[in-house]
C-alpha cells in the first residue's frame, strides 16, 4: 500500500507483485480522502485536460480551492494562454486565490451543499425557495459563459460520501445541456491518481483490491489497507511512499495503530528516518530518479533525474523483489 510520490512504473511493479503472490493492494493505508472516487462511481463526471481548460474557458470557477497555495504554477499555467477569462472563487473565507480573482463569494462550508442544490434546482426550474443573491450571481455568470470549469478541492473528510462531489458533477452535467462545463478536482497526493489508474488498468477497480482468491476482488473499503489492518487479516504489510510514515499512521484508528505494531513493516521511502523491520531508501522521483507522473487531469509525464545521484530507485527494489518471487514459485 501506499504508492503515493512512486512512479508509475514503480507503481505497476507493485501491482504484479500484489497479484502474484495473492495480496492485498491499495492506494494509501489509511481510508480518508477516498470519496472522491466514490462520487465518481455514483454520477461519473464531466471534464477535460489542462490544456483544453487553458485554452477554451473563458470562465473558471474555483470551488473551495486554493491553488495560489496548494498548486502555484495553475494561475501562471493559465495566465500565459491569450484567452480572456473571468476568475471567480467561492470559499469559506478570503484565500490568496480569491485576492487574484475577478469576483469572491464567501459562502460557509455547512451552507455550500444548500448552495449547490440551488444551482441545479434554478437550472431545472425547480422552486426550491431559495432567495439567494450569490446563487443568482453564479447562475447567470455559468449560464453565461462559452466555456466553463469548476475546479475544487476537498470539502468533506468524510471516507465513502462526498455530497459537495455529487453535486458539483450532477451541476457539470445539466449545465452541458445549455453551455460547456468541466470539472476536476485539484488533488493534493502526489502521484496518488497514477496509482489509481493503474490498478484499474489492470483488475478494473481503482483501489483496495484482493488478490487472495486469485481474481481481483472490490467491495469499496472492504479491502482498504486501513479495514484489513483493522480487522488484524494480513501477517506483513509493504509500504512504498514519498510521505512521513509517522504522519501517514497517525490517521489510522486505534484498533489498526495496534495490530500495525505487531507484524513485519516493509517500507520504501526516500524518507530514511523509519524504525521499522526493512528499510529501503531509495530516490526522490523528478530529482534523484527518472520515471512517469499522472498530473490532476490524468495526463502522464515523464520525468528525468537532474541530478547526478545514483540512489537505488523504488522500481529496481520492486521488480527485484518481483523476480525472487518468480524464482521461488
Amino acid at each position: 500500500c501506499g504508492l503515493d510520490q512512486m512512479t508509475t512504473q514503480a507503481q505497476q511493479a507493485a501491482w504484479k507483485i500484489a497479484e502474484r503472490i495473492g495480496a492485498t493492494i491499495d492506494t494509501t493505508i489509511s481510508n480518508h480522502g477516498r470519496s472522491s472516487v466514490f462520487s465518481l462511481q455514483r454520477s461519473g463526471k464531466v471534464t477535460g485536460s489542462l490544456g483544453e481548460i487553458a485554452n477554451r474557458s473563458d470562465l473558471i470557477l474555483f470551488w473551495f480551492a486554493d491553488p495560489v497555495s496548494t498548486h502555484p504554477r495553475l494561475l501562471e499555467r493559465l495566465a500565459k494562454s491569450k484567452k480572456q477569462r473571468k476568475i471567480i472563487v467561492v470559499d469559506e473565507q478570503e484565500t490568496k486565490t480569491a485576492k487574484a480573482a475577478d469576483q469572491f463569494f464567501q459562502v460557509a462550508s455547512e451552507n455550500a451543499p444548500a448552495l449547490l442544490a440551488g444551482l441545479r434546482g434554478k437550472l431545472a426550474c425547480v422552486n426550491f425557495d431559495l432567495q439567494d443573491a450569490q446563487a443568482d450571481k453564479l447562475l447567470t455568470a455559468m449560464k453565461s459563459a462559452e466555456y466553463g470549469a469548476i475546479l475544487y478541492g476537498q470539502v468533506e473528510d468524510d471516507s465513502a460520501f462526498d455530497l459537495t462531489g455529487d453535486s458539483l458533477n450532477l451541476l457539470i452535467k445539466r449545465l452541458n445541456d445549455e453551455t460547456r462545463f468541466v470539472g476536476m478536482k485539484l488533488r493534493s497526493d502526489v502521484n496518488a491518481q497514477s496509482g489509481e489508474n493503474v490498478i484499474s488498468w489492470s483488475s478494473g477497480y481503482p483501489f483496495a483490491v484482493s488478490y487472495a482468491h486469485g481474481i481481483p476482488r472490490y467491495n469499496w473499503l472492504e479491502h482498504s489497507a486501513e479495514t484489513i489492518l483493522t480487522r488484524g487479516e494480513c501477517d506483513a504489510i509493504l509500504f512504498a511512499s514519498g510521505s512521513d510514515l509517522q504522519q501517514v499512521f497517525a490517521g489510522l484508528s486505534r484498533t489498526a495503530k495496534e495490530f500495525l505494531g505487531s507484524i513485519p513493516k516493509i517500507v520504501l521511502s526516500p524518507i530514511s528516518e523509519f524504525q521499522t523491520d526493512v528499510v529501503f531508501h531509495v530516490g526522490v522521483p523528478g530529482l534523484t530518479e527518472s520515471g512517469e507522473f499522472c498530473r490532476n487531469d490524468d495526463v502522464s509525464l515523464g520525468l528525468s533525474a537532474i541530478t547526478g545521484a545514483h540512489e537505488t530507485s523504488a522500481v529496481h527494489v520492486l521488480e527485484s523483489l518481483l523476480k525472487v518471487l518468480g524464482e521461488m514459485a
